[in-house]
């Protein structure tokens, strides 16, 4: 066989799979990682139901409590950052929490739920606390115009957790100050825009948080409950803050010494490999109810989603308004009587589910597991364990390192293949399928084209 040919044979067995292979990768990288406006199917601006936004009664007198204003993006707002710091605030009992945004109606969050403010920024009350979670665009011009009014009004200070330090970075906050952020947001935070004649702020990379004039930052992951605990421990106590982390599940003080390895730029191909070739994209889903706990909500709805092959939403039994445990006021993206079942449901141990959501247990299988059941910040070393059960321990120690979190016992001294066992499969059956598809290409060919010197021989 000649060379040319060889490698003709080669290309044939090799093509297809490889351009299944990138456009399933390209899918994930364009509809991931390039997502910035994680607006959720359905995501409406709407009253939900014909209902009135609901009104907000603040206390009065002088035993009024202080306000802590959590500022929203109207595009997203970080799932994780809003839901975590709001159920440890809520549990200190020291700020009546409120929230505002630019505009005030249904706004995204990364993870699949809808939240409605409060109050718009310019009608907001004055606050207390500020506390700045990560938005998707924190250089829209009302939000950081708005932000930058609000920022010294606050008596007790400006609370920047996880990657809120880039809008307190953006305000200005930070100016010749000392701060600490989550490791992706490390490099951006060190450099200095041009011409802006300002000193850079300096980047502590080794703290778990960073308390530096008024403002407070924390590393990534549930690590925003450390500055969140600093603000709790600054208002009301060291034993406050003390017991609030004992309830939580949490530690505190935060170790010295921050020690969390950033993924490599093999692990994020992993991660890409690993969703480009998952055909079978699993949804974990979490039931919306009133006077639900926020943290393992947060936990839940971003966590998972770090794999890039797990999608999160929220389901409810109606679309309408929910109001959680500590005041903050919830839109699910999907009514029961309409969703697809997910591949699994969280609820609260309270929440009265509908017959039709018991029977997906009942016929399907699908595991209904109840977030109250566990201390509220042990829900993202659960989330890490679900993640390895569906796409292996080395996705799981992945997600891990985005997370900032110690692998959880059970994911130790697991194998932790180069390659992902799920897309090595997945590879090899796409080669499999490609081989046969083109042995029975050449099979029809040489049955419907006659061979050579065929039609001479017929028609003489």
């Amino acid at each position: 066989m000649k060379p040319r040919s060889i490698a003709a044979h080669v290309l044939a067995f090799l093509l297809p799979p490889g351009i299944v292979g990138l456009l399933a990768i390209l899918t994930v990288v364009k509809g991931t990682l390039l997502h910035r406006e994680p607006k959720p199917a359905g995501f409406s601006r709407e009253t939900p139901t014909g209902l009135a936004f609901p009104s907000v009664q603040l206390e009065s007198g002088p035993k009024a409590r202080p306000i802590a204003l959590i500022v929203l993006s109207n595009q997203g707002t970080s799932a994780q950052d809003l839901f975590t710091t709001t159920e440890a605030l809520g549990r200190s009992g020291l700020w009546q929490i409120v929230t505002a945004a630019p505009l005030r109606h249904l706004s995204a969050t990364t993870g699949g739920v809808s939240i409605l403010p409060d109050y718009s920024l310019d009608q907001a009350p004055r606050p207390d606390l500020l506390v700045l979670p990560g938005v998707i665009d924190p250089n829209h011009p009302q939000l950081l115009a708005e932000v930058k009014r609000l920022g010294p009004l606050a008596k007790t200070g400006i609370l920047a957790p996880g990657e809120g330090v880039r809008l307190a970075g953006l305000a200005g906050f930070l100016r010749g100050q000392e701060a600490t952020a989550p490791l992706l947001s490390l490099e951006a935070l060190s450099q200095t825009p041009k011409n802006s004649g300002e000193a850079a702020p300096k980047i502590l990379p080794e703290a778990w948080s960073v308390e530096s004039g008024s403002v407070i930052t924390s590393a990534g992951g549930p690590a925003v409950l450390d500055a969140t605990l600093v603000a709790i421990r600054n208002q009301g106590g060291e034993a406050l803050a003390q017991r609030v982390a004992g309830q939580l599940g949490w530690r505190y003080p935060a170790p010295s010494q921050r020690n969390s390895p950033l993924p490599s730029k093999l692990d994020y191909g992993r991660l890409i490999l690993n969703a480009g070739f998952d055909w079978g994209r699993r949804t974990v889903g979490v039931w919306l109810s009133p006077g639900m706990p926020e943290l393992a909500l947060g936990a839940w709805l971003e966590t998972p989603r770090r794999s890039l092959s797990v999608e999160t939403t929220s389901l409810a039994g109606e679309r309408t308004f929910i109001r959680t445990l500590h005041g903050l006021t919830l839109v699910a993206q999907d009514p029961a009587t309409d969703a697809y079942p997910p591949d699994l449901l969280l609820a609260d141990s309270s929440a009265k589910l509908p017959a039709n959501v018991l029977a997906w247990e009942q016929n399907l299988g699908i595991p209904i597991v109840k977030i109250s059941d566990a201390p509220s910040a042990s829900h993202f070393s659960l989330a890490l364990q679900k993640i390895s059960d569906l796409d292996g321990p080395e996705i799981a120690s992945i997600v891990a390192r985005l997370q900032e979190m110690e692998e959880p016992a059970a994911l130790q001294g697991l194998e932790k293949p180069l390659i992902p066992k799920k897309t090595l499969w997945l590879s090899l059956r796409i080669l499999l399928l490609g081989t046969l598809g083109i042995l029975l290409f050449r099979s029809l060919l040489r049955g419907i084209l006659p061979s050579k010197g065929s039609n001479q021989t017929q028609f003489r």
